[in-house]
């Protein structure tokens, strides 16, 4: 029978290297939704800076398209990962697992 202290055992993240790779990946997409949406706030486009700075004015506005933009980028760089973690040898002349 195995042994019931292995089944407590968590191994590194660093041991776990296509997850580092794609937490990786998924924080650089984080990334870049944040500095594209400081982009977009700071070039005003759409006046949103402008709507966001009156008095009064909405933050919310700013914060979905920071969210929108967060969420878009990170998953593009994730499936792009996940794309990438294929091999040559697989190609689609090769079958099964």
């Amino acid at each position: 029978m195995a042994d019931p202290k292995q089944h407590r055992f968590r191994p590194h993240p660093q041991d776990r290297p296509i997850l580092a790779r794609l937490l990786r990946a998924f924080a650089a997409g984080a990334i870049g939704g944040l500095v594209t949406t400081a982009a977009i706030v700071a070039t005003d486009v759409g006046g949103i800076r402008s709507i966001a700075l009156r008095p009064g004015g909405d933050w919310w506005a700013v914060l979905v398209l920071g969210w929108g933009m967060i969420v878009l980028f990170a998953f593009i760089a994730l499936v792009a990962a996940i794309m990438m973690l294929g091999d040559w040898r697989d190609g689609p002349g090769r079958r099964g697992f």
